[in-house]
């Protein structure tokens, strides 16, 4: 059997790069959304695993929103959910 060229990605050191950035610019809460239950798909719940892990050894806060379709991730939609958690938002 011949060997095919592939590319793996390192989900946890994917998470840091992202955690170290968003701290580095000053967030301390995010919102982390994604469009599938995770538990559907493995790659989403890796990434999302390895987020949360490296988010609770920096102290940033993640409010994590799931979207069931397209119109649940609109920007409309993503606004009036981070209302409910937080008031006002820009």
């Amino acid at each position: 059997v011949k060997m095919l060229p592939s590319v793996g990605v390192d989900e946890m050191q994917g998470a840091q790069m992202i955690v170290e950035h968003l701290w580095d610019k000053g967030h301390r809460r995010v919102l982390y959304c994604y469009h599938w239950p995770a538990e559907i798909h493995a790659a989403a719940q890796s990434r999302y695993k390895s987020f949360c892990r490296a988010a609770k050894k920096k102290g940033l806060q993640i409010v994590a929103l799931i979207g069931q379709n397209e119109k649940s991730l609109s920007p409309e939609y993503l606004k009036d959910e981070l209302k409910k958690y937080h008031g006002e938002v820009t």
